[in-house]
């Protein structure tokens, strides 16, 4: 054993790396990474609204441009892993206000050069800003015209993979 000696702690610093390295963690997605996704997203009865096909939607994460429930949701995933996610209206397109509805008048519409029908879109100043709604209402004088966002007020599911991390380092993306 005498001539053995001198190996044996070479063997146990050898084993140690090999255990090391074969335990090494993938890189996941943290606050100001650029990332890029591939995603499906339904509404609760699994109707699919939205899918990035096989392109990928690239993003930096926190920087406000996907809703946040999506934003949430890609920090700690490392590449490659997939994630299915429920976002509640709160951090999607938020919650549906009853005070973005407005009563126009139905002549005023009309007059315009705009459809009365339900479901039409249409564009109307409120004050300095011009806000684009939809009628969901109409009678022979007036109609009601939501300015929410489609998708406000409803829970929404998405299937997610993430495909790329670009790690955030001093300002600049590796």
């Amino acid at each position: 054993m005498g001539k053995y000696k001198s190996i044996i702690p070479l063997i146990a610093i050898f084993c140690i790396l090999l255990v090391i390295g074969c335990t090494e963690q993938k890189a996941t997605a943290h606050n100001g990474d650029s990332v890029s996704i591939r995603y499906t997203a339904k509404f609760e009865n699994g109707t699919a609204f939205d899918s990035s096909g096989n392109k990928t939607l690239t993003f930096v994460i926190g920087s406000n441009e996907v809703i946040k429930g999506v934003d949430y949701a890609i920090i700690g995933m490392a590449e490659g892993e997939n994630k299915t996610i429920t976002i509640a209206p709160e951090d999607a397109y938020g919650i549906h206000r009853t005070d973005l509805t407005r009563i126009e008048n139905i002549t005023a519409l009309k007059n315009a050069g705009y459809s009365t029908k339900v479901g039409t879109a249409v564009s109307v100043t409120l004050g300095n800003n011009t806000s684009v709604g939809t009628i969901i209402e109409s009678n022979s004088t007036h109609a009601v015209i939501d300015f929410n966002h489609l998708l406000a007020g409803k829970t929404l599911i998405f299937d997610i993979t993430l495909i790329k991390i670009n790690k955030k380092t001093s300002g600049t993306f590796q």
